[in-house]
């Protein structure tokens, strides 16, 4: 249910006008970053409709995909790929390595040789 709640709120939003890639100020994340952070695949999928900037980088130089490689979000990941977001793929896949999360490296591997 919190899932449907996020993504209608993500839609309102965009229906009334909000930009797709803004920021919060001081960290630099967008909604696209803390929807791949949170593993919402709905809202990351609404924002990449939309037509979300996947390559934005955090103020720690992160980009969507780089959070949901860490944070073990596959489908999210996939989800970026998908919609061009391989911006910083190297970067996330030693990130997903690091923290052992397999399939997010088979995906991003994969991703990589096509």
């Amino acid at each position: 249910a919190l899932l449907v709640l996020v993504l209608l709120g993500v839609l309102v939003l965009l229906a009334a006008g909000a930009s797709v890639d803004a920021a919060q100020p001081g960290s630099g994340l967008t909604a696209l970053h803390v929807g791949a952070l949170r593993g919402q695949e709905g809202a990351v999928r609404a924002l990449l409709a939309a037509r979300a900037s996947c390559g934005l980088q955090s103020a720690e130089g992160a980009t969507p995909l780089c959070l949901a490689s860490a944070a073990g979000h596959v489908e999210v990941a996939r989800a970026l790929l998908e919609n061009g977001g391989g911006c910083g793929a190297s970067l996330a896949l030693t990130l997903a390595r690091e923290r052992g999360h397999d399939d997010v490296c088979a995906v991003l591997l994969e991703a990589a040789a096509a």
